[in-house]
């Protein structure tokens, strides 16, 4: 290990604009809503980190024929 952070040797090509989209509206809207984290200090990242990982439970959680967006 080098000591640096995870993710230090990225250069900025690699950074990502856009969240990942899934086809499904509630995970994406969940990761998107990740993007305010961004110049925010991490003390405040907890409320949107609990949101996004509730909605992943539940579309993770629902059974495949009712998750919104797939057959």
């Amino acid at each position: 290990m080098s000591g640096e952070p995870l993710g230090a040797d990225r250069d900025a090509a690699d950074q990502v604009d856009e969240p990942p989209t899934t086809g499904l509206a509630a995970v994406d809207e969940a990761l998107a809503g990740l993007s305010v984290l961004d110049g925010r200090p991490v003390s405040e990242h907890h409320t949107e980190l609990a949101a996004a990982h509730e909605v992943l439970h539940a579309e993770l959680d629902a059974p495949s024929g009712q998750i919104e967006g797939r057959n």
